[in-house]
């Protein structure tokens, strides 16, 4: 289209061609989210986060330190989601916080999973994550989405000079229902029955 002198054509087309290139990678990167890592299947989530620090500590030369809770039977997507938002929050760590430590705390407790970086690094003003996206960093945006279609949240603190703490809540374990009170021939109305 070029060679014959249609720019405009030549430019419309680019344009479409970008365009579907953009969301080809968008569906990419979903793809590849949602498989699970085998080193979860092989030692489940504590044990593959704890793989995961340690080839980070050794790539970025600072400590990076596991705390975790007892091990608890967790649904795998709800673990493959924690070590996602782990991974993904270490490699931001890697590239922008110039850090001298992270701590990532890993718990779960009242049916909720919760996944947690902490950095001593430099921090941000929490305000310039539009224009993150703007400038192409979907990070913590994929992150924030990833959790909140798992039914839970994602939060970041951080201030310029003071670092970032990222944490995920993860529901992985729902109350059953209960009916409400039924009244018996008595009269007494305090005993619940389950649905």
């Amino acid at each position: 289209m070029i060679d014959s002198g249609d720019v405009k054509g030549a430019a419309e087309t680019l344009h479409i061609i970008c365009d579907e290139l953009g969301q080809e990678a968008i569906n990419l990167r979903r793809v590849m989210s949602d498989l699970r890592p085998p080193v979860l299947e092989e030692r489940g989530l504590v044990p593959g986060v704890r793989e995961m620090c340690a080839r980070h500590q050794r790539e970025l030369g600072i400590p990076v330190s596991v705390v975790a809770g007892p091990n608890a039977a967790l649904p795998s997507d709800v673990e493959t989601l924690a070590y996602r938002v782990v991974q993904e929050a270490l490699s931001n760590v890697g590239k922008h916080a110039k850090a001298s430590r992270v701590t990532v705390r890993i718990e779960a407790s009242a049916g909720t999973l919760t996944a947690e970086v902490v950095d001593d690094g430099e921090g941000f003003d929490p305000t310039d994550a539009r224009a993150f996206l703007r400038d192409g960093k979907v990070g913590l945006a994929s992150m924030r989405e990833r959790a909140e279609l798992a039914g839970g949240t994602l939060t970041v603190r951080s201030n310029p000079g003071s670092g970032t703490t990222v944490t995920a809540t993860l529901p992985f374990e729902i109350l059953p229902a209960v009916a409400p009170a039924t009244s018996d021939a008595d009269g007494d109305s305090s005993r619940l029955t389950p649905l």
